[in-house]
């Protein structure tokens, strides 16, 4: 049986299957989005099938799911992080026509209560480019806080993200 998780605001979370890969289609056609999302670059992917793959075989997400029409307004999820027991990375994306209505806090707040009823998950991070103001503001929204500072390098780009981060309490 499927597990839905309340969201607030009339949306509900729902996990992502390999088979929800038309569904999300319209929204991963935002390149800017998945930049940011996958924290990688989206070339990485052959196309939107290889990215719900990757996102399916590397943590829990959810889609985001209006309750009242059904459209896919999001997504959100966890994966584990390599060599560090107990933490996950947070990831998210809102459509467009969803944007700056206060959904995406909400959201993150139900991943992290969701994420923390297993007992073996004690820390949640974010890492967050520090042009990407919106999501920022939403992170610490959520209730989390800078952590620290990250400079990396990826697909042969220097990348700094600002690593925010939510404690089990």
């Amino acid at each position: 049986m499927e597990e839905f998780i309340d969201a607030g605001a009339g949306f509900f979370l729902r996990p992502l299957k390999e088979t929800d890969t038309f569904l999300l289609k319209p929204l991963l056609e935002d390149d800017e989005s998945v930049t940011y999302f996958t924290e990688r670059n989206y070339k990485n992917f052959h196309d939107t099938k290889s990215l719900v793959e990757w996102l399916c075989e590397s943590g829990e997400y959810y889609l985001l799911v209006h309750e009242r029409d059904g459209a896919v307004a999001g997504i959100a999820g966890l994966r584990t992080v390599k060599e560090r027991e107990g933490v996950r990375r947070l990831a998210y994306m809102l459509a467009k026509k969803y944007r700056g209505k206060g959904i995406m806090p909400a959201v993150i707040e139900s991943v992290t209560e969701h994420a923390f009823s297993d007992e073996g998950v004690t820390l949640i991070e974010a890492a967050i480019r520090p042009d990407n103001i919106k999501s920022l503001r939403c992170i610490e929204k959520a209730g989390y806080e800078f952590d620290r500072i990250v400079d990396r390098e990826e697909d042969e780009l220097k990348n700094r993200k600002l690593i925010y981060v939510k404690r089990k309490v």
